[in-house]
This record gives structure tokens, sequence and C-alpha cells, in this order.
């Protein structure tokens, strides 16, 4: 790559497999990957320049060629690559952040990895070459990976960084994470205003990761769905057989984490139990159905008729349709009713796992 060029990656969520444009950002099952392959040995070098902030990488398995969530190389002759890896979250993939170097050949790799969580990765969580000295790395929380192969740098946090609802796909800190307000302010530039989520980035002492707690996700839709199963006496409800199926779609195009829990209600305003939250997953278009089966096995309940309200929490908007049904003295449905379930907005307030 003769004379210099630059690039920014910025604001991408990514579950592989995705595709891009290589030597701008790959994204595939290797993550995101920025290369300099520069050029013939003796020859001019190129620099490339690549700043590569507030994004999500997860799910990264790749085995084959770079195989990380954030892979930053130079393996040519007189290749110079100075990559800012700042305020990113790599999580739950096979490799977290992987620098590489070919000294050898004239190459070098300056800049460094600031801000940045790195977890629960199967393999390995950072590795940086030790040739690579002109790449800094500071104020980074690492937990959960059964490998390491840096010398961390100052500001280095091991330790859970608490997610809202890691099953459940949603990377947000919670509150009292280890990661809040203890990032490095000079590392990202002022230019990036907002973090992932789209809330503002600059909010006292910057935190380390995609997601800036104080901004939050902006909303978390709710959706409470009334169900009754099972078959009445007559003293609350009209006498008859009841069943409700409560469909739920993702119209999003990517996979989408949410929860679930059910409150019973009983007669003479009495507060039945609540469940726990049930994680759940839908891929893109997916749909499933929530049954009087699943909602009796949910609840742990005994009794021949139950009502009350299935509570439905995701960071994205779902379809929600309720289908009741009723059958007499025939055993045959004599009525039927549709319900669409418009959701709730309300703040998160994420549990840590």
């Amino acid at each position: 790559m003769a004379g210099s060029t630059s690039l920014s990656v910025a604001g991408r969520l990514l579950q592989p497999p995705s595709t891009a444009t290589w030597f701008t950002a790959r994204t595939s099952t290797y993550g995101i990957l920025v290369r300099n392959f520069g050029n013939n040995p003796g020859a001019p070098g190129g620099l490339l320049a690549a700043q590569v902030s507030n994004n999500l990488v997860y799910g990264q398995n790749g085995n084959v060629g770079a195989p990380a969530g954030l892979v930053v190389t130079a393996d040519g002759g007189n290749a110079a690559l100075a990559a800012q890896l700042v305020n990113n979250t790599v999580v739950d993939g096979r490799w977290g952040v992987l620098v590489a170097v070919r000294d050898d050949l004239g190459a070098s790799v300056t800049g460094g990895l600031f801000n940045t969580i790195v977890t629960f990765n199967s393999q390995a969580g950072i590795s940086i070459d030790a040739s690579a000295t002109g790449f800094a790395n500071s104020h980074n929380l690492i937990f959960g990976n059964p490998a390491n192969f840096f010398t961390p740098g100052p500001g280095t946090i091991n330790a859970d960084p608490l997610f809202v609802n890691r099953a459940a796909g949603n990377y947000r800190l919670a509150s009292g994470s280890p990661a809040i307000d203890v990032g490095l302010h000079s590392a990202l530039p002022e230019s990036f205003t907002l973090d992932l989520a789209g809330g503002p980035r600059w909010v006292g002492t910057i935190d380390i990761g995609a997601y800036e707690s104080a901004s939050g996700p902006a909303v978390v839709f709710q959706y409470a769905v009334k169900f009754i199963c099972g078959k009445s006496a007559g003293t609350v409800v009209a006498p008859g057989v009841d069943f409700t199926a409560i469909n739920v779609h993702n119209p999003n195009d990517k996979a989408i984490g949410f929860r679930k829990k059910f409150a019973i209600a009983l007669p003479s305003e009495t507060p039945g139990p609540v469940s726990k939250f049930f994680d759940a997953k839908l891929g893109p278009d997916q749909a499933f159905e929530i049954d009087c089966d699943d909602i009796l096995r949910r609840t742990q309940s005994n009794a021949s008729f139950i009502k009350g309200f299935a509570v439905l929490e995701s960071d994205l908007e779902l379809d929600v349709v309720a289908v009741y049904t009723a059958a007499g003295a025939t055993g045959r449905v004599e009525t039927m009713e549709l319900e669409r379930v418009t959701p709730r907005r309300q703040r998160a307030t994420g549990k840590p796992n």
C-alpha cells in the first residue's frame, strides 16, 4: 500500500457471520480485521491509520486466518499500521483481541488498545506481539478468558463487568459495574460524542466498553400479556375451558435476546406468585409460541385454572399477539379473540448476571 490511508470503524454491533470491505474493516466469523499487507521488501512503505471505536463484537468463532473479534496486523514488507482501538466490547467469542506484526519484514504496528472490555472468550482474551513495542494498552477490562498474551498496562481491571443481561445478549453496563467511570478520557477523540446506543458518551469520567452507563439503553420495550388457562368452575369467570397462546415474532434483521416472567393473579384482590425471569432468543424473522403448558411449567402451578400476566422485556421491539380461545359444554371452540399487545417503554434497570 503506497502513500497513506486512514479509516474509521465505529458504532457497529457485530454478531458474525457478516461481511464488509477488506482493508476498511472485515466483519465475518473473524470479527473486525484491520490489516496492512504492505509492499515488497525494500520498497517505500505505506501507512494505514485506523480508528476502531464504539463497537460491540460477540460470537466470533473463526479458527483460520485471523481468528479474533478485533484483529490488527501488519504482515508485509515495510507495512506501517497505526491503529487506535478505543471503547469497544469484545465478548463471548473464541479469541478477543489479536495484534500481530511481521517486524522481520520491516512491518510495524503503533497505536494502542484503550477503554475496551474483553471478556468470556473461550480461547484467549488479548494477545499483543512482543515485537509490537509501539502498541500501547491501558484502562481495559479483562475477565473470563482462559489466557492472555500481553503485558497489562496501567488501569487494567480483571473483574466481572456486570453486564445487564449477558445471556440475552445485552452487554450494557449494569449499576455497580467496575467498568463505570474508570476509562482514559484522552484515549477517545472528542468527535465521538455518542456511545453505541446513541446516548451521550461524555458523562463524567468515561466508561470502559462500547456503552456509557449513564446513557443506558434509551428504552426497554415491556409487554404485559393477559393469560387465562384451564377449566373454570364459574365462580370468577364463566364456566368453560380457556386457552391462551402468546405468539412472539422477531421482526428485526438480527438475532435478539429477551426475557419473560409470569405473574399469577388471585381472586379477591390477592396478589399471586411471580416467577423469575427466563431468558429467550429469536433469530431474524423467527417466531415462537408461549402456551398454557409453558405457563404452568414456568409458574410450577398445579391449579386447574390460572390467570395472570406474562411479562416480556426486550431491547428491541417485538411483535406480540395473544390468541384466546374458549370451549363450552361441547368441548369445541366457541369463542376466539386476537389481541396485538402494545409495548410500554421504560428505562432499563438490568441486573448483573
